[in-house]
C-alpha cells in the first residue's frame, strides 16, 4: 500500500481490498473509491491524457473544458462500479507485489521531484 498521510478509511477497507485482490489474480493495482470528507466523489480514475488534453487544460478556461474533462475523469460511470482504468491517482495505491516486480518500481526522477516538493 502506498498512501498519502491525509487519507482516512474505515478499518475493514483493507480486508475488502485483500479479498478482492485474492479473488481477481489478474488485477495488479487497485484504487478504492475516494471521497472528500463531505462525501463528494474525488474523480481519481482517468483516461490517458492526449497532448490536446494537456494543452487545453493548461491554456483554456475551465468551463470550455468541462465536457472533455468529465470524459477524461470517467464521471459518466458514476464511480459506482468496478472499472479497468488506465491511469489511477497516487493517493491510495494498493499493488500486487508480482505486478510491481514485472513492471518495476517508480521512476526515480519522479521520486526526486516529490522529495523536493515535500
Amino acid at each position: 500500500i502506498i498512501l498519502n498521510p491525509d487519507i482516512e478509511f474505515r478499518p475493514e477497507i483493507i480486508s475488502i481490498i485483500l479479498n478482492f485482490m485474492e479473488a481477481h489474480k489478474d488485477v495488479g493495482q487497485l484504487l478504492p473509491k475516494v471521497v472528500y470528507p463531505t462525501g463528494k466523489i474525488q474523480y481519481l480514475c482517468k483516461m490517458l491524457p492526449t497532448p490536446l488534453d494537456l494543452i487545453c487544460k493548461r491554456f483554456l478556461p475551465q468551463n470550455l473544458m468541462d465536457k472533455r474533462m468529465a470524459k477524461f475523469q470517467l464521471k459518466f460511470t458514476g464511480y459506482d462500479q468496478i472499472m479497468n482504468v488506465p491511469y489511477l491517482s497516487g493517493c491510495f495505491m494498493f499493488f500486487r507485489v508480482s505486478a510491481l516486480k514485472q513492471v518495476g518500481l517508480f521512476d526515480e526522477r519522479f521520486l526526486c521531484i516529490r522529495k523536493i516538493l515535500i
